[in-house]
């Protein structure tokens, strides 16, 4: 379970770094090149953009917090169901932002004249919203468990 558990930190690793690379590079060349088209509709594109990038760090961070407990032997608490809470509320808050800027996106794939810029557009929002209603059930079932194991701690 051990190298399970490094395993998933290192890949956490990686996404964090990803998304920092993201944030220093990609996106100020994104808004570089998208205000050609958009002119001032560019600031909200990269609004949204570092809404996002914020919003995928916090749900990271949960992540690190729900596989620490995991390791420590203390993922069926609250504390889990909140750190779920919070990736389910990151995610859905990825999946509005991203809602928010498709129209901006679609402006500039059509300007730029580049159909797959909004097919990927839309495939990260519904990938952030299937972590978002996963995270949901996740959420539900662990917060079930915690209730019955209270129950059994009574019992005994």
């Amino acid at each position: 379970m051990r190298k399970q558990i490094v395993v998933l930190k290192g890949a956490l690793g990686l996404a964090v770094v990803a998304v920092l690379a993201l944030a220093v590079i990609v996106a100020p060349v994104i808004l570089q090149v998208s205000s050609v088209e958009l002119h001032q509709l560019a600031v909200a594109l990269g609004l949204g953009l570092y809404v996002a990038i914020g919003l995928i760090l916090c749900a990271i961070f949960e992540a690190f917090n729900l596989l620490r407990r995991i390791a420590r032997g203390t993922a069926f608490s609250t504390e889990s169901v909140k750190a779920l809470g919070w990736i389910k509320w990151s995610a859905y808050g990825v999946t509005l932002t991203f809602a928010a800027v498709l129209p901006l996106i679609y402006l500039w794939a059509d300007g730029e004249d580049a159909p797959g810029l909004l097919l990927f557009a839309l495939i990260l929002t519904a990938a952030a919203l299937v972590v978002g209603v996963f995270a949901n059930i996740l959420e539900q079932l662990l917060l079930s468990v915690v209730v019955m194991k209270r129950e059994n701690e009574l019992m005994v």
